[in-house]
C-alpha cells in the first residue's frame, strides 16, 4: 500500500466503523421490547394543567378505586386472568353502572400495553381478563366514568406471573 493511501484508508475505516456501530445501536434501540416512549408524551406535557385539574376533581369526588390483583397465578394454563376493580364513593357505597377501563403494562415491557373495558360483575365490582404473564411490577392506569363524572387513578402493583417471561 502506498503511503498516500494510508490516511484516507484510516478515515474511511473509522467512518465505516462509526456507521456500523450507529446502525447496530439503531437496530438494538428499535427492536428492544424493554424500550418504550410514553404514548402522546408531548400532548400530555402540554396538557399538564388538565392533568392537575383531573387530580383535583378526583379528590373532590372522593371516590376510591381498589384493584384486587389476582393471586396464585404461577402455573396457570391460561395466559389471561381476571383483574377485579372495586369502585366506591366517599361513603363507601358501591358505584354502579360505571364505565371502567384499565390500561396495564409491565415495567419491563412498557411498550406492550393491554387496555380492557371492565364489565360489572357485582354492584361496584368490575372485572376483565388481562395477560399478566410476567411477574413483577405492573402499572394499571384506571379510568371510571359514572354520573357524568370522570375519575382516574394509576396503581402500581407487584404481581406474580402466569408463565415464563416473554
Amino acid at each position: 500500500m502506498k503511503a498516500a493511501w494510508v490516511w484516507p484508508a484510516i478515515i474511511v475505516t473509522l467512518l465505516a466503523a462509526h456507521c456500523s456501530v450507529t446502525g447496530f445501536l439503531l437496530v438494538a434501540a428499535t427492536t428492544d421490547p424493554s424500550f418504550a416512549v410514553e404514548d402522546r408524551y408531548y400532548e400530555k406535557a402540554l396538557s399538564w394543567d388538565a392533568e392537575l385539574a383531573q387530580r383535583k376533581r378526583n379528590d373532590e369526588l372522593g371516590w376510591r378505586l381498589l384493584v384486587q390483583p389476582p393471586g396464585g397465578l404461577a402455573g396457570l394454563e391460561t395466559q389471561e386472568v381476571p383483574l377485579v376493580v372495586r369502585l366506591t364513593d366517599r361513603s363507601g357505597a358501591p358505584i354502579q353502572q360505571a364505565e371502567v377501563t384499565v390500561a396495564a403494562f409491565h415495567n419491563a415491557r412498557a411498550a406492550q400495553v393491554t387496555t380492557r373495558a371492565l364489565r360489572e360483575r357485582a354492584p361496584g365490582q368490575y372485572e376483565a381478563l388481562f395477560p399478566f404473564v410476567r411477574a413483577g411490577i405492573w402499572e394499571l392506569r384506571c379510568a371510571a366514568t359514572s354520573r357524568g363524572q370522570v375519575f382516574t387513578r394509576v396503581v402500581r402493583a407487584t404481581l406474580p406471573g402466569t408463565g415464563d417471561s416473554v
